[in-house]
């Protein structure tokens, strides 16, 4: 039974570790493209007025 199921849990590894590999390289790219993000969002601090929409 073992035998039969190593292939589709090797399969699972690479596939998860392809996908760690490309949500890495999206980040890194938009953090090149856009900087980084902002410590608060405008209008999020406590007491502020609500931005218009």
């Amino acid at each position: 039974m073992l035998g039969r199921e190593a292939p589709f849990g090797i399969g699972a590894v690479i596939g998860d570790s392809a996908d760690a590999t490309v949500a890495a390289l999206a980040v890194r790219a938009a953090r090149r493209a856009f900087g980084p993000a902002p410590q608060t969002w405008p209008g999020t601090e406590p007491g502020s007025e609500p931005a218009d929409r």
